[in-house]
Protein backbone atom coordinates (compact mmCIF):
# COMPACT_ATOMS: atom_id res chain seq x y z
CA UNK A 1 0.00 0.00 0.00
CA UNK A 2 2.89 2.52 1.03
CA UNK A 3 4.58 2.04 -2.57
CA UNK A 4 1.42 2.39 -4.65
CA UNK A 5 0.34 5.62 -2.11
CA UNK A 6 4.03 6.99 -3.67
CA UNK A 7 3.45 6.32 -6.87
CA UNK A 8 0.53 8.91 -6.97
CA UNK A 9 2.56 11.85 -5.30
CA UNK A 10 5.47 11.98 -7.92
CA UNK A 11 5.72 15.92 -8.53
CA UNK A 12 2.43 16.05 -6.73
CA UNK A 13 1.89 19.41 -3.97
CA UNK A 14 0.83 17.82 -0.47
CA UNK A 15 -0.55 19.81 2.63
CA UNK A 16 1.37 18.87 5.89
CA UNK A 17 -0.68 18.76 8.73
CA UNK A 18 0.36 19.07 12.42
CA UNK A 19 -1.58 19.50 15.70
CA UNK A 20 -5.18 18.97 17.31
CA UNK A 21 -8.19 21.15 17.78
CA UNK A 22 -7.50 24.66 18.39
CA UNK A 23 -3.24 24.08 18.52
CA UNK A 24 -3.02 22.87 15.19
CA UNK A 25 -1.71 24.14 11.91
CA UNK A 26 -0.03 23.11 8.57
CA UNK A 27 1.88 24.60 4.99
CA UNK A 28 2.02 23.04 1.46
CA UNK A 29 4.94 21.40 0.18
CA UNK A 30 6.12 20.21 -2.84
CA UNK A 31 8.56 17.67 -2.37
CA UNK A 32 7.58 14.48 0.14
CA UNK A 33 10.24 11.81 -0.93
CA UNK A 34 9.92 8.27 0.23
CA UNK A 35 13.00 7.27 1.98
CA UNK A 36 12.42 3.76 2.57
CA UNK A 37 9.70 1.37 1.95
CA UNK A 38 10.13 -1.13 4.87
CA UNK A 39 9.93 0.29 7.29
CA UNK A 40 7.87 3.27 5.50
CA UNK A 41 9.29 6.36 5.57
CA UNK A 42 8.59 9.61 4.32
CA UNK A 43 10.82 12.91 4.04
CA UNK A 44 9.59 16.92 3.79
CA UNK A 45 11.44 19.71 4.07
CA UNK A 46 10.28 21.83 6.49
CA UNK A 47 11.38 25.26 7.13
CA UNK A 48 12.19 26.56 10.86
CA UNK A 49 10.83 29.59 11.05
CA UNK A 50 7.28 28.19 9.89
CA UNK A 51 4.33 28.11 12.37
CA UNK A 52 4.19 24.57 11.59
CA UNK A 53 7.66 23.39 12.78
CA UNK A 54 7.16 23.60 16.19
CA UNK A 55 3.86 21.61 16.57
CA UNK A 56 5.14 18.39 14.96
CA UNK A 57 8.26 18.91 17.49
CA UNK A 58 5.77 19.03 20.20
CA UNK A 59 3.03 16.48 18.75
CA UNK A 60 5.68 13.92 17.36
CA UNK A 61 3.03 13.47 14.48
CA UNK A 62 2.02 14.80 11.04
CA UNK A 63 -0.10 13.99 8.23
CA UNK A 64 1.01 14.03 4.82
CA UNK A 65 -1.88 14.87 2.13
CA UNK A 66 -1.59 14.32 -1.62
CA UNK A 67 -3.62 17.24 -3.26
CA UNK A 68 -5.48 16.57 -6.17
CA UNK A 69 -6.63 19.34 -9.35
CA UNK A 70 -9.95 19.77 -6.72
CA UNK A 71 -8.20 20.76 -3.75
CA UNK A 72 -6.91 24.49 -5.16
CA UNK A 73 -8.87 26.02 -2.04
CA UNK A 74 -7.05 23.55 0.62
CA UNK A 75 -3.60 24.37 -1.37
CA UNK A 76 -4.66 28.11 -0.97
CA UNK A 77 -5.88 28.33 2.18
CA UNK A 78 -2.19 26.04 3.83
CA UNK A 79 -0.10 28.53 1.70
CA UNK A 80 -1.51 31.34 3.68
CA UNK A 81 -3.44 33.36 1.13
CA UNK A 82 -5.44 35.88 2.47
CA UNK A 83 -3.52 35.82 5.78
CA UNK A 84 -5.35 32.77 6.81
CA UNK A 85 -3.26 31.04 9.68
CA UNK A 86 -3.57 28.04 12.19
CA UNK A 87 -6.46 25.75 12.78
CA UNK A 88 -8.34 28.62 10.39
CA UNK A 89 -6.57 26.75 7.35
CA UNK A 90 -8.68 23.72 8.29
CA UNK A 91 -12.39 25.40 7.41
CA UNK A 92 -13.83 24.27 3.94
CA UNK A 93 -12.56 21.12 3.58
CA UNK A 94 -13.23 17.05 5.14
CA UNK A 95 -10.82 15.94 7.34
CA UNK A 96 -10.40 12.53 9.62
CA UNK A 97 -7.70 11.37 11.52
CA UNK A 98 -6.40 7.86 12.21
CA UNK A 99 -3.83 6.36 14.57
CA UNK A 100 -1.60 9.14 15.28
CA UNK A 101 -4.40 11.92 15.44
CA UNK A 102 -3.15 14.29 12.74
CA UNK A 103 -5.69 15.30 10.57
CA UNK A 104 -5.87 13.64 7.18
CA UNK A 105 -8.09 15.13 4.02
CA UNK A 106 -10.78 12.56 3.35
CA UNK A 107 -10.85 13.04 -0.49
CA UNK A 108 -6.81 13.22 -0.72
CA UNK A 109 -5.15 10.86 -3.55
CA UNK A 110 -2.98 9.72 -0.98
CA UNK A 111 -2.78 10.46 2.58
CA UNK A 112 -0.21 9.18 4.83
CA UNK A 113 -0.35 9.14 9.10
CA UNK A 114 3.01 10.06 10.69
CA UNK A 115 5.09 9.48 13.57
CA UNK A 116 7.85 11.52 13.84
CA UNK A 117 11.18 10.16 13.37
CA UNK A 118 13.95 12.67 13.59
CA UNK A 119 13.99 16.50 13.25
CA UNK A 120 17.25 18.08 11.72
Amino acid sequence: DFRAAMRLIVGNVSVITAGIGDDRSGLVVISVVSLSAEPPKVIACVNRSSSTWPIIERYRHFGVNSLGPQHQRVAERFSGFGGIKGKDRYEGAEWTTLKTGASLLADAVAAFDCSLDEMI
